[in-house]
């Protein structure tokens, strides 16, 4: 019971957590671009692509998919996020 409890904190944590580690490639354009993943914040993409892209970006690709979460004894759903940008 105790590893469940463990698992389910860790699992929330990984879901649930609003760091965003953004991977650089180059995008179509030649230009610096990068591909994160938001977790249920897509607000956090967007300022960490600010951030990453002073000058501004344009969307590559923006993804959503739902994600299972254990809670208690049963199973929710929750969206995660995840956007590609290339900078200007």
């Amino acid at each position: 019971m105790r590893t469940l409890v463990l698992l389910s904190c860790l699992m929330a944590l990984l879901v649930f957590g609003g760091c965003v580690s953004p991977e650089e490639f180059k995008g179509p354009n030649g230009r610096n671009a990068y591909s994160m993943s938001c977790g249920t914040n897509l607000d956090a993409c967007n300022g960490k692509a600010k951030e990453v892209c002073p000058k501004g970006y344009d969307v590559l690709d923006r993804a959503t998919e739902t994600v299972a979460v254990p809670y208690k004894e049963a199973m929710g759903a929750t969206q995660q996020y995840h956007l590609s940008i290339e900078c200007k």
